[in-house]
């Protein structure tokens, strides 16, 4: 339920589609009682359509602003309503009754002086997608690594998560500067997980997992599908030479596939352009 006193508050970001439709707030109203208190912001992106919630925050954009921008205003709602934490969630996350009861046994007894961030599995047709870790110099390698606790993470190797049902520590962030709105969208997750580990900043991790489908580079739009290659290039080249040629080396294999696939030509464009940027 939607409390003005809580520690938790949970924005959802909405795109192209409506309160009714979002999966993530119809399993999070299903399985409230398992969360108790928590202060819901809902962040409509969708300029045609205006949003409107009973007991909710809701902040209807002008224009599509991705998601950094919606997360920093969503950070400064819960600074205002004096919450402690912060879940970040897209539209069709399915959250579960375990989920959210795991969600709030943390929040009671974690230090929030201590951790950054408390991240779930996601799991997609058995295998685990996020959290993984991976070495700077290869850049983010998914499938390459699992982790589910810090045990597992080799040294010199950085953790990193995807953002859906990420709880992040609201203070801590807003000390950091909130989130980068250089990557409005795409990669966003890993830049702030490469800050946390640039500061060593603690992470958790919840003994649960949620169910997450994964966008295909093959169905992706053809402008979404650009803009992720160009945040993914920058992410590269901030690591360094050897990462970018790594990204750029996978980039040219993902072109020969393409071209033997016989993909969308302006997709097969788009991936061979960014070898020469």
């Amino acid at each position: 339920m939607t409390n003005n006193t809580c520690n938790i508050a949970v924005v959802v970001v909405l795109y192209q589609q409506t309160v009714e439709q979002s999966l993530s707030l119809t399993t999070l109203r299903q399985h409230e009682s398992h969360l108790g208190a928590y202060q819901l912001i809902v962040y409509n992106n969708s300029a045609d359509y205006k949003a409107v919630l009973p007991h909710a925050i809701v902040e209807n954009a002008s224009t599509n602003n991705g998601l950094a921008k919606a997360y920093n205003r969503a950070l400064a709602l819960a600074q205002q309503h004096g919450c402690k934490w912060l879940m970040l969630l897209d539209q069709d996350t399915s959250l579960t009754a375990d989920y959210l009861e795991q969600v709030s046994a943390f929040v009671e007894r974690a230090d929030s002086s201590r951790y950054v961030v408390a991240v779930p599995r996601l799991i997609e047709n058995g295998v685990q997608l996020s959290p993984t870790c991976y070495k700077p110099s290869r850049g983010v390698v998914w499938r390459q690594k699992t982790v589910i606790s810090l045990v597992d993470v080799p040294s010199k190797q950085v953790v990193t998560a995807f953002n859906s049902a990420t709880l992040v520590n609201v203070d801590m962030l807003l000390a950091m500067g909130g989130f980068d709105e250089t990557y409005p969208l795409d990669m966003l997750d890993h830049r702030m997980f490469w800050l946390f580990h640039e500061k060593h900043l603690s992470i958790a991790f919840l003994p649960v997992s949620l169910a997450h489908s994964l966008s295909e580079n093959s169905v992706m739009e053809t402008s979404r599908y650009k803009s992720y290659l160009e945040a993914h290039r920058r992410w590269a080249a901030s690591l360094g030479w050897r990462t970018l040629f790594n990204f750029k080396f996978r980039m040219a294999l993902r072109w020969a596939q393409q071209i033997l696939l016989q993909e969308d030509i302006v997709k097969r464009r788009a991936t061979f352009r960014i070898l020469f940027k």
